[in-house]
């Protein structure tokens, strides 16, 4: 009998939102502008180039979104090297659980 398990990782087993808009303030920040991590909650679900398009435009920046999504793609690479941060309460013993179960 075949045996599996399956989830979606985000939200069900990692909470990568404070990672992600973490990333976008980091983005605007290596282009030399200070938008803060919190500002970018409100745009859950939207694909970051539409998030950086909404804030140039909100703020009147002078920087384009592929010179922003460089910048997201550099900073990406070194914040989600590592998920356990992001791990949800629960998801380690629960997923220990399952691989004993085989």
């Amino acid at each position: 009998m075949n045996k599996a398990v399956i989830f979606d990782m985000d939200g069900v087993l990692i909470d990568s939102e404070i990672v992600f808009t973490k990333c976008l303030s980091k983005a605007f920040e290596a282009a030399g502008y200070d938008v803060p991590a919190a500002e970018f909650y409100r745009f859950a679900g939207i694909e970051f180039p539409k998030k950086f398009q909404t804030v140039i435009n909100e703020k009147n920046l002078p920087v384009t979104v592929e010179e922003l999504s460089v910048h997201y793609r550099n900073v990406q690479k070194v914040l989600l090297q590592d998920f356990g941060p992001m791990l949800k309460p629960g998801v380690l013993p629960t997923l220990q659980v399952l691989r004993s179960a085989g």
